[in-house]
This record gives structure tokens, C-alpha cells and sequence, in this order.
């Protein structure tokens, strides 16, 4: 009797389950009891799956003959197949619809819904069409974007199938945009917020192919390879549980392929389709359903809200929050199966899970799986007998569970438990710990039961995060860098979760110079290049638990050595032979035998190279050896013989081939005198010279007598010959030579005509010209002007020479005439007969006249010519002046022109610079210069270096910087290129580089773009320059980022009683931008703010904002929107009632809580304004397709002017149909 009183209660409660599903869910208490839990509920469960998951590959509620709740009274018990709404199944969690049509031309768009022949009504009486079908999916997606609605059409009655496919693709095509009509399956990212078309009428032409045909009562599931389907709805209850249902739900359902499960059945006699579904749902509640397995689509009969719930938490396998196994999260499955029910008196139950972190060694903490405030598993325990899967996941390791109960009466519980773990729900899980629960009696009691000791984590293996080979780079020869190579590694234990504690070291197989480890990191210095090129060795990342080694797969490291730069070098620092070659070989000399000059001391022998052993990073220079011999003179030869004066030199050879040098003494000079007369035309001397050299001691000249031009005897005319003239030649009658001068040509003469200008000229440059008479000058002019018409006469006539000569002269002599100044021609005649003439009127002075200069003195190794004037006298008349020379011996006079000293420097060899009165120099060398000794190069600081000879400073070579590209720095001096600025520039890069929620993808790209090339040129930058250029391109690509700022699009809505959702704004806003955002006026009075939730619409995440505050401020970093929930329930229960509108099938549109009170009314087709005390509270109707809203009642009176709210308030909206 007890237990019967037990079942009686179990019924109650079922019913009151069924009656709650048609409200709105409220927050679950409890943290979770699948990866579908956070913050989602029945209504939009798939916010919390994958975007990419495919629509066959989640689990999914769904219902036979979905419209039939008004049906034919008549045929209610076998064509009744649900108890709820479209809009009451899609709220309850279910998302396939099964929908049975026939065409009617009497209904809106032709289509309403059957059951066969029987037809299905809506709440107001009428035949439910599919238009009014298709009007709900639409409003459950606007209020739940995330979801997607699979729509299965089947015609059911009626013959013209053609016609009712037209009229079904007419309804989906007024809405088109709630609709995928693909025949692929699609992901579920690409379906949110439409429904999806599967078809069970080919004619359709589109959509997803999920048809089938009758299957009648024998056998299971049928696979038609794209789908399996199990439709078995002549089957009894008891025979189609075990022979079609259960053993398609066992199967392990392919990717991508879809199952349907009918639990749906009409056999087993004329008790009608409830009996059969209470027996198929009560065997399914007792089913061991894992919620990490996909079971594809579940059709169920008069569904209910625990079984659909049941349904669609079995999604682990596609949740979009899956565990971390880098994290140390671990998946668990607990599975309590109730054998026995529990007492109708209970009072209160709870379970809750513990777990330690750090993969079991830390500190417990717990999650509550549920309590009694959990009206679907809380109930499950009170209600009937079930089995339940809590899935999820924790911080750490599952260590025990822990179930609290108690009621009064002396009833009794059993429970089955099961606890399994794994690292995530695709993965095999391991039985962790079980327990048998039977209690008898009145209880108030905590149970629990612990894991397995011997399934805790432990340390079972280490494995690096990327096994492939490593190539190795090793820093230069001479570089001080370390290259470091971060080796990640993980330790996992037996379940595949990383350790979170311990760490592994790392070691190598073969031990290398230069190769060590830090931690986690491979060090390579400059010593490994001693190792052979591509030299390869492993590493392991190993772990010591104390008793034995764990020790990871090698990873192969292959080094990249540099070669050794090595120089041949000889015994003064020549280098005669460099090259590069890896560490390990000798080098071998293959240039000419290494010499080294004879000297002084001896001459030298090539014996070997030092040192003798390989090349290695500190050994890369072979120095030349010598053996020293002393010289043997072979012999000798005079190369200068001594001089009157200088020492003779003899040069020594050695066998060798060296030679040095030895000096004999001067002779000395032996003079004689030398005499020689005059002659009309050369000198005559008298000298005291040296016989032996020719040195002059002393030269007396006797200067040339010169032609007698006065006694000149005439000779034989000289006829002309080709191209010259004939001439009377004149001679010397005292050395019978011609005197050239005088000849006395017939050819045409010019010469008198010059210098009958020259005398105009002469004239004209007289300081007075200007001051005579003006007339006198115009025609002085104008007779000089016409005579020079000569010049143009082509004839060339002496005749006419002469004749314009003479007019020349006549105007001349007319000219000083008429001024009374006569004018008078000086003739200046050089040392080679050229005469140059110039006119000045009597009376000039001496001083004034402008005589010509000399000849230049003509000098010799001897002696020196110089030419003179005769004495220059005022002028009287015309007047000839002819040039005189006198040559005289050179004069060395120091007091006149002294000596000048040159010392020896590293450019000269020391001399002495004697200088003659005329000019005349020689050079007498007095010693030999130095050779450079060269200083150390110091830098300039500018990129180039400066050495100074030591024996004179003023002596400097200057050459540019040898930079090492690994170091910057010059291999020679101490100069360093100033590279802080790059790698600051490039910190910085890297760093902004880094904020990806800051900048957009094309900005990061662009400044890893400008990063790249930077790191590339820099490792080429020889010069400051280059350097700074690179630096200016880093800044600059940094500056660029502030034009690629990243926008996030934040949403702001609030929700009220978690039933009506309301947008208030939705704005682009630059990343870090802070923003207030605030509860508007136009929210419900008196309502007061729960809780503010940020939805990441990137992730899918939700998280807790804020908590009861009217306010809040957010920095923009991803793409959220921010929901405030706001209740009216506690704050208005007392002073505001309920105000309800609703639509035409009197379903509720909107719903406001308002104070007590009268209110005016504004009415109009677009909604009613009600109004006190200066505020203004809006009511919008719902208009459907083809109607206009004609007016509101209220209690079946039209609405007055006036409204008096002093309890709740239901307003009816009127429409005409248009």
C-alpha cells in the first residue's frame, strides 16, 4: 500500500512537471550537470554548442505528429499524440518537428495541419493551417537567435501532392529568410535562428532528404546510408522498446550521419497512443543515456520536459565548453540509476561532487551536481523511478560524492552510482568509483562514497609538445650570444591530463661542448662550432618519480656549425693564405712557399707552420717558421764610380741574392783654363773648369761685337719663289754672314700701314684728345676711317697700302697741325728682332712712357743671359730703342738667396736647395728619408678609423669601419654601432604586435610585414645610417596602428522576468573605450535590476557582469552584449498588477506591471498609451499577415478613455481580415 501510495504521488508530481513546462525556466541553483549547463535552458540550449558542429551530429528532442493538442474530439485518444503547442515543445527544448499536412483551399494559404484523415485544431476552434505553424518557429527564433529548428513536412491526406508542395514552397518563400532549403547538412553556425526544411515530399524540390516510407511492425531501424531511421509505430510498447528502440540508442551513431528514433507507437491494442507513450517514456527514463554520446534525433509521444531535458544534455560530444587537459581538467560521469522509489514524504535531497586540484594532490573543493530547487533532477528522485547521467568537468580529480536526503514516513530509496572520469567526453572513460545506496525508513542522512585509490592521477608520461627534428643555428666563431631554444614539454598521467605541478628537466645523449640546459631551455654558444657540421644528438625531457625515470621520445637536434676562420700568417703579420673551414680539419697550405726577405742579419729558410694541431674556435691562426743563415759574400759589383766630389757606391752580394752597400771616397776636381773671342754674333769667356767632370770654377764672358749694320754690304737680288717674296739681301762686313734684318722685301708690306695706326691709336689714348677742338677730331677721324677702306680691297695692291698710309699720316700731320701738338713713334726692338712701336706726343716724360718688358732671363746649368734697354729718355722726337744682353756664370750668394733645408721625413730624403740671384736652382741631397711606422686605428666615432704615423703625426691614414654584422661593432677599432634605439623600437613592436584585441588583422599584418624586414635588413646593417633607417620604418609602422584601432559591436538589452527581452542600443566602439550604460526610463516602474551578464558573441561565453546596480561601466575588448535582468515580481507583487495584451488567438503579446490607479488611454491601430502622473507606458500589438488591428477590448467591452487597474488586466486586440 505504501508503495502504491509512493506511485500515486510520482503521478501527481508528473503533472505538475507537465503543467510548469509551459513557463519560462528560471536560473538553475545547482553548477552542472552537463557541458550544456551554464547559463543556457531549454529554450536556448544550442547557444552552448559548437558553431561548426554539424546539424546530424547533435543530440535532439523531437516530437511525432507535433500538432496535434486540439484534435477531433472523437478520435482524441489515438490521434492525440502531445499535450503541448509548437510554441510550448520549442520552449520545453524540442527542435525537430513532425508536421502532417493536407491542402485546403478554405484556410489561409491553402495548408492545415492532420493526423491522418483526423484534423488538427488551434486553441480558438479553428483548423490549425501551417501558416499560423510556421508564425510561431518564427517568434521562437526572433526571442532565441542561437537556435535552429529542424521542420519535417509530410502530406497526410488529400490527392494533389503537386499542389500542396507549390503551397508549402509559397508559405517559405514570404519568408525566405527564415529558412535553409540546402539538401546538404549544414553546420549548426550557418543555422542559427532558421528552420531547417526536411523533406517527406519529393515534389518540394529542396531541402535536406529525410525521407522514408512505412514501416510498419516488423524489425528495427532501416539504413538508407545517409540516414538510419526507426519508425516501428505498429509495434506494441513493450516489443518496440526492446526489439527497435533501445538497441538503435546503444548504437554508436556515425559522424555525420542522420538517426531518427521514433519512441512513438499505436500497437498493442485500443488503450490509444498515451498508455503507449507512458510505458515508451517510463522505459526511457529509466534508460542509461550517456550524455557523451550522440544519439541523432529522438521522437517522442506527450513529451515532457524531464525526458526532452534528458535528451538535449546528451551533447557533450559538440558543447562549445569543453574541458582543458593543459589546464588540469578533468571530465567526469556520474551516473545514478534509482531502483526503488523514494518516499513520498521527502523533505529534501542534494548531491554534490568533490574534487582536489593539481590533478588530485591539492586542495578539495565541490561542485553541487543539485537540490530539491531543481525541479527536473531535485524531482527526479521524488517522482518515479530513473536513471540520470551528470556530466562535466572540474578543476582537478573527482575524489567522492556525497547525496544528502530525508523524509518522515518509513519508506525506503535505492540508488545505483557510478562514477567515471576521463579528459573529455570523446574520450574512453574510466570507472573511478561505485556505490549501492538502500535506506529504509524515516531518514535525514548523508551518504557518500570515495574513489578508487588506485585510479588517481599518476605521473605516467612525458612527451615534448613537438617531436620533430630541430635544426640548430650555433652563434659565430667570435660572437659572445647565446642562441636559446625553448623545448615545451608536457607531463600527462594515466588519463592523457597534464600534470600542473611537477616539472621534467632535459638532457642529451651525447655530451657536446658549447650545448647545455637551463630549465626548459637548450643553450648553444659559440664553443659548439668545435663540433662536426650537421652533427645530430637527442634530447629527452625525463622525470624521476622516485622509484623510476620517465623519459619523453628523443627529439633530434641537428646543429648548424659556422666554419673557423683560419689565416696562414707570415713572420711580419702578412696574411698569405685565409679560408673558412668546420672545426676538426687542418688546414692545408697550398700557396708559394712562404718567404721571408734577407736582412741584415742573415737570410731565412721556410721549416714549418706552428702550431701543428686541428682548427678549432680557439685555435684559427698557423704562424710561418724560419730557420736564419748568415750571409757569405758571392761578390761584388761598382754601381756608381766616385766623382770630383761624391763617394762612389759598391754593392755586396750575398748567395741569398741579399746585398747591402759600401762607399769609396771623391777623387776631387782638376781644372784648366779655357779661352774663346767674341764674335759678331756669340759671346766670348774666359773659364777655369775641371777636366775630369766639367765643373766650372770660373767664367769671365766676353759679350758678342755684334753685325756692323753701318758698313752692311749690299748683295744679289733674291728672286721670289713659291708662296714668298723676292728680296735684296744685306751683309756683315766683318764675318760675312747676312743680316736677315736687313733684307729689303718686294712682297706686299702692311707693316707701314699697322704702324701708321698705331700712331692714330697712340694719338687717341693721349689724355687730352678729348679737350681739343671737336672738329678737328671729326675729321682726323673721318680721313683715318676712310683710309681703312684699304682693308677691304681685295686686290692687295702695295699701291694702295701706301697710298692709305699716306693719308694716315697726311691726317695726322694735318691733326697736329690744327691742335699745335706734335706727336712722335717710340720703336722698341727685342733680343729676336720683334719691334714693337708706341706714340706720345713730345714733351712725354721718361717715367710715363710704358715700356715693354725684357726678354725672360735665359738660364743653363752654368750660367744665366740677361736683356736690358737702353736708357729710356723723354720724348722728342722718333726714337729707336734695340735690347742688350750680357751672360754671366751663376751666383750661389746666400746672403742674396739662401740655401733652403729640407730634413728627412717618411715621404723625402733630407736635401739642400741652393738658389741662383736669376732664379736658377738645384738640389743636393744630404741623407736618406724614414719609411711609416704606423700607430694603432682608433675610431672617429663616425663609421670610420685613423691611424698616425709615429715618426711624424701629421702623416694619418683614414678608412672606413670592417663592421661584424653578428656584433655591429668593427673587427679593427673599438667602434660600435648604436643599436639600443632598434632593439627598444623593436620591443615596442613586439609588444603592440601582441595586442590582438587592440588592432585589426590587416594592421598586425602590416607591422609583422615591417618587423620581418627590420630583423632581416638589421642583420645586414653596416652603418649607423642603415641602423637608423630601419629604426625610422619600425616607428613609423607603430605610428600606422593608431589608424587600425579595432571596433567591437557592443549590444545592450535588458530582459525582464526572463521572459521579455528588450534592445536598448547596439554600437561600434574603438577598443578601450569606456562606456556607462544604463537602465532606461522606459524599463518597467518599480522593477529592480538581478544581476548584468556579458555575453562574448566571438565564444559563446557568458559571464557575470555586475550585480543589483542601475548601472554600469565596460571597456570595450571583444564583441559582447551586455544583458541586465530586471525583475518586476518582488517589487511590484504588492502595489502593481499585471497588464496583459494579447493577440488573435489570444496569446500574450507583452506584458507590464503598473502601479494601482486610473489611467488615460490612447488607442490607434499602431497600440495603446496609458498614462498617470506624467509618465506614459506603451503597449504594441502583434499584427499578423493580411489583417489590421481594428481596436482593443476589454472583458468583451470596447476600451474607454479611461482604465482603473486595481487587479491584473487581460486587453484583447481586434483585427479585420484585409
Amino acid at each position: 500500500m505504501k508503495k502504491l501510495c509512493s506511485k500515486l504521488l510520482a503521478v501527481i508530481l508528473a503533472v505538475v512537471l507537465v503543467i510548469t513546462t509551459a513557463y519560462p525556466a528560471f536560473a538553475k541553483s545547482f553548477s552542472t550537470n552537463s557541458l550544456l549547463t551554464t547559463d543556457v535552458g531549454p529554450n536556448n540550449w544550442m547557444s552552448a554548442i559548437k558553431d561548426d558542429a554539424s546539424l546530424a551530429d547533435i543530440t535532439m528532442p523531437g516530437t511525432h505528429d507535433s500538432c496535434t493538442k486540439y484534435v477531433d474530439g472523437i478520435a482524441g485518444a489515438w490521434a492525440t499524440t502531445q499535450n503541448t503547442t509548437i510554441t510550448e515543445q520549442l520552449n520545453m527544448g524540442v527542435r525537430y518537428l513532425d508536421l502532417r499536412l493536407m491542402r485546403d483551399t478554405g484556410v489561409n494559404y491553402n495548408v492545415r495541419l492532420v493526423h491522418g484523415s483526423i484534423n488538427c485544431y488551434n486553441a480558438s476552434g479553428g483548423y490549425l493551417t501551417l501558416y499560423e505553424v510556421f508564425e510561431d518557429i518564427y517568434s521562437f527564433l526572433n526571442q532565441n537567435p542561437t537556435e535552429s529548428v529542424v521542420v519535417s513536412v509530410k502530406m497526410d491526406a488529400g490527392d494533389n501532392i503537386n499542389l500542396l508542395a507549390q503551397d508549402i514552397n509559397n508559405l517559405i518563400d514570404l519568408r525566405s529568410n527564415y529558412w535553409y532549403t540546402s539538401g546538404n547538412t549544414p553546420q549548426l553556425g550557418n543555422v542559427r535562428g532558421k528552420c531547417v526544411l526536411a523533406y517527406r515530399i519529393s515534389e518540394l524540390g529542396r531541402g535536406l532528404n529525410l525521407n522514408w516510407g512505412d514501416q510498419g511492425s516488423d524489425g528495427g531501424a532501416v539504413d538508407f546510408g545517409h540516414m538510419k531511421v526507426q519508425d516501428r509505430y505498429k509495434m506494441g510498447s513493450d516489443t518496440k522498446w526492446s526489439n527497435a528502440v533501445k538497441p538503435m540508442l546503444d548504437e554508436k551513431k556515425p559522424n555525420g550521419v542522420w538517426y531518427i528514433n521514433f519512441l512513438s507507437t499505436t500497437g498493442g491494442g485500443i488503450e490509444g497512443v498515451k498508455p503507449n507513450a507512458s510505458r515508451m517514456n517510463s522505459s526511457f527514463r529509466t534508460y542509461e543515456m550517456m550524455n557523451n554520446k550522440c544519439y541523432g534525433i529522438i521522437c517522442l509521444d506527450y513529451a515532457f520536459e524531464d525526458i526532452v531535458t534528458k535528451i538535449y544534455k546528451a551533447n557533450d560530444l559538440v558543447a562549445k565548453d569543453q574541458p582543458n587537459k593543459e589546464a588540469g581538467q578533468y571530465y567526469y560521469r556520474l551516473n545514478m540509476n534509482t531502483y526503488d522509489d523514494v518516499p513520498s514524504s521527502w523533505q529534501g535531497v542534494s548531491c554534490r561532487l568533490y574534487y582536489r586540484e593539481n590533478n588530485g594532490t591539492g586542495q578539495e573543493r565541490s561542485v553541487l551536481l543539485f537540490d530539491q530547487t531543481d525541479k527536473y533532477n531535485g524531482y527526479a528522485f521524488v517522482c518515479a523511478v530513473t536513471n540520470n547521467d551528470f556530466t562535466g568537468y572540474v578543476n582537478g580529480f573527482p575524489t567522492r560524492v556525497e547525496f544528502s536526503y530525508n523524509w518522515t514516513n518509513s519508506d525506503g530509496v535505492g540508488v545505483d552510482y557510478r562514477l567515471y572520469s576521463s579528459k573529455g567526453p570523446q574520450d574512453t572513460l574510466t570507472l573511478v568509483g561505485n556505490t549501492t545506496v538502500a535506506v529504509n525508513g524515516p531518514v535525514n542522512t548523508t551518504t557518500s562514497f570515495s574513489t578508487y585509490e588506485s585510479t588517481y592521477p599518476v605521473i605516467q608520461s612525458v612527451a615534448f609538445a613537438d617531436e620533430s627534428d630541430l635544426n640548430v643555428s650555433v652563434p659565430g666563431v667570435d660572437s659572445e650570444n647565446v642562441h636559446q631554444y625553448t623545448m615545451q614539454y608536457t607531463i600527462y598521467d594515466q588519463y592523457g591530463v597534464k600534470w600542473q605541478e611537477n616539472s621534467a628537466t632535459l638532457e642529451a645523449d651525447v655530451n657536446y661542448p658549447g650545448i647545455s640546459f637551463s630549465g626548459n631551455r637548450l643553450l648553444i654558444d659559440r664553443y659548439a662550432n668545435n663540433a662536426k657540421q650537421e652533427t645530430t644528438f637527442n634530447i629527452y625531457a625525463t622525470y624521476n618519480n622516485g622509484t623510476t625515470v620517465l623519459r619523453s621520445n628523443p627529439k633530434r637536434i641537428t646543429l648548424y656549425t659556422n666554419r673557423v676562420h683560419y689565416s696562414f700568417v707570415n713572420y711580419d703579420g702578412t696574411v698569405l693564405q685565409s679560408g673558412s673551414e668546420y672545426a676538426g680539419t687542418t688546414p692545408q697550405y697550398t700557396g708559394a712557399t712562404p718567404y721571408r726577405a734577407p736582412d741584415e742579419s742573415g737570410h731565412y729558410t721556410f721549416t714549418s707552420w706552428t702550431p701543428s694541431t686541428a682548427l678549432s674556435v680557439d685555435n684559427y691562426t698557423y704562424t710561418v717558421f724560419f730557420t736564419k743563415n748568415n750571409h757569405i759574400v758571392a761578390r761584388t759589383t761598382v754601381q756608381v764610380e766616385p766623382t770630383c766630389t761624391t763617394e762612389g757606391i759598391s754593392t755586396n752580394y750575398c748567395t741569398c741574392g741579399y746585398s747591402w752597400t759600401t762607399s769609396t771616397p771623391a777623387l776631387g776636381h782638376n781644372f784648366i783654363t779655357v779661352h774663346k773671342d767674341p764674335t759678331c754674333t756669340e759671346d766670348g769667356y774666359t773659364k777655369e773648369i775641371c777636366r775630369i767632370d766639367g765643373y766650372v770654377k770660373s767664367n769671365t764672358v766676353l759679350p758678342a761685337t755684334g753685325h756692323d749694320t753701318a758698313n752692311a754690304l749690299r748683295g744679289e737680288y733674291v728672286e721670289a719663289d713659291e708662296g714668298g717674296n723676292g728680296y735684296i739681301p744685306f751683309y756683315c762686313p766683318v764675318c760675312s754672314e747676312e743680316i736677315v734684318s736687313m733684307r729689303r722685301y718686294d712682297s706686299v708690306d702692311w707693316n707701314s700701314y699697322y704702324d701708321a695706326l698705331g700712331v692714330v691709336e697712340g694719338i687717341k689714348a693721349d689724355p687730352d684728345y678729348h679737350t681739343y677742338d671737336n672738329a678737328y677730331i671729326l675729321q682726323f677721324e673721318s680721313a683715318v676711317n676712310s683710309a681703312k677702306q684699304v682693308e677691304n680691297d681685295e686686290t692687295g695692291l702695295q699701291v694702295n697700302i701706301n697710298r692709305a698710309v699716306d693719308e694716315i699720316n697726311t691726317a695726322i700731320s694735318e691733326f697736329s697741325q690744327n691742335v699745335g701738338v706734335n706727336y712722335y713713334t717710340l720703336a722698341f726692338v727685342n733680343d729676336s728682332g720683334i719691334s714693337r712701336k708706341l706714340t706720345y706726343k713730345e714733351g712725354t716724360p721718361a717715367s710715363e712712357i710704358a715700356v715693354p718688358a725684357n726678354t725672360p732671363t735665359v738660364t743653363t746649368q752654368t750660367d744665366h743671359k740677361i736683356f736690358r734697354w737702353g736708357t729710356i729718355s723723354d720724348v722728342t722726337g722718333d726714337k729707336t730703342y734695340v735690347e742688350s744682353n750680357v751672360t754671366r756664370p751663376h751666383t750661389f750668394n746666400t746672403f742674396i738667396a739662401p740655401d733652403i733645408v729640407h730634413t728627412a721625413n717618411c715621404n723625402e730624403d733630407a736635401s739642400i736647395e741652393h738658389r741662383c740671384i736669376c732664379g736658377y736652382t738645384y738640389t743636393e741631397i744630404t741623407g736618406k728619408g724614414t719609411i711609416h711606422s704606423w700607430g694603432e686605428w682608433t675610431s672617429n666615432g663616425d663609421g670610420t678609423h685613423t691611424r698616425h704615423c709615429q715618426n711624424d703625426s701629421s702623416h694619418t691614414e683614414t678608412e672606413s669601419c670592417v663592421i661584424n654584422l653578428e656584433t655591429h661593432s668593427c673587427v679593427i677599432c673599438d667602434y660600435a654601432i648604436d643599436t639600443s634605439v632598434y632593439f627598444a623600437s623593436l620591443a615596442s613592436a613586439q609588444e603592440e604586435y601582441a595586442n590582438v584585441n587592440k588592432y585589426t588583422q590587416d594592421g598586425l599584418d602590416e607591422l609583422k610585414s615591417v618587423m620581418d624586414k627590420a630583423e632581416s635588413d638589421f642583420a645586414l646593417a653596416d652603418t649607423q645610417v642603415k641602423v637608423d633607417a630601419i629604426v625610422i620604418e619600425l616607428n613609423s609602422a607603430i605610428s600606422s596602428l593608431s589608424s587600425h584601432i579595432r571596433h567591437f559591436d557592443i549590444q545592450f538589452t535588458y530582459v525582464i522576468d526572463d521572459v521579455t527581452v528588450v534592445s536598448v542600443s547596439s554600437d561600434s566602439i574603438p577598443y578601450e573605450t569606456e562606456l556607462t550604460l544604463s537602465i532606461p526610463d522606459t524599463a518597467p516602474a518599480g522593477s529592480v535590476v538581478e544581476k548584468w551578464t556579458v555575453y562574448n558573441t566571438d565564444t559563446g561565453k557568458v559571464k557575470k557582469f555586475a550585480g543589483s546596480v542601475n548601472s554600469v561601466n565596460y571597456i570595450a575588448r571583444d564583441n559582447v552584449e551586455i544583458v541586465a535582468y530586471i525583475s518586476t515580481f518582488d517589487s511590484q507583487c504588492a502595489t502593481h498588477y499585471k497588464v496583459t495584451l494579447t493577440d488573435i488567438s489570444n496569446r500574450v503579446t507583452q506584458i507590464v506591471y503598473l502601479p494601482d490607479g486610473e489611467y488615460t488611454v490612447t488607442q490607434n491601430e499602431n497600440g495603446i498609451t496609458l498614462s498617470k502622473d506624467n509618465k506614459e507606458y506603451v503597449l504594441t500589438p502583434k499584427v499578423p499577415l493580411f489583417y489590421a488591428v481594428s481596436g482593443y477590448t476589454l472583458n468583451s467591452q470596447q476600451m474607454g478613455d479611461t482604465l482603473n487597474i486595481s487587479s491584473d488586466v487581460v486587453i484583447n486586440t481586434s483585427y479585420t481580415a484585409l
